[in-house]
């Protein structure tokens, strides 16, 4: 049975270790063979301005966790907390929010970093499917 997990971590600043007062939230789906899929959205632009970009894989929004760009993130910084999803399949769950990400990134809405950004992303993926 799969799990979606949703995790955190503090914006590295510059160099390694050295981390902004801000933080990234993102969605992780665990297929039943132990797969793990990333869906998080960034700024097109500046990292203050720009779109929502959600991030894709070969055009599609299950994206592997190793070709994601938090794998390049070193995990001793990140947490994750698996969600209750009741009797609903993760799978079927994950399938809604990657529906809603398409929406998102289609849309192309602005970014700002206090306001609509991956934590505003992360939290209507959730809100979307009732969590």
């Amino acid at each position: 049975m799969g799990t979606i997990s949703l995790a955190g971590r503090p914006l590295e600043q510059g160099r390694v270790g050295k981390f902004a007062p801000a933080g990234h939230l993102y969605v992780i789906y665990e297929d039943d063979n132990n797969n793990e899929y990333v869906l998080s959205a960034y700024t097109s632009g500046t990292g203050v301005t720009g779109f929502i970009d959600v991030e894709d894989y070969n055009g599609a929004y299950l994206v592997p966790y190793e070709y994601s760009s938090e794998k390049y993130i070193n995990q001793k910084y990140t947490d994750r907390v698996t969600l209750e999803l009741g009797d609903r399949a993760a799978e079927d769950v994950f399938n809604i929010m990657m529906q809603y990400a398409a929406h998102v990134d289609n849309e192309r809405i602005r970014y700002f970093s206090v306001a609509q950004n991956s934590n505003s992303f992360a939290a209507s993926l959730l809100d979307v499917v009732g969590l």
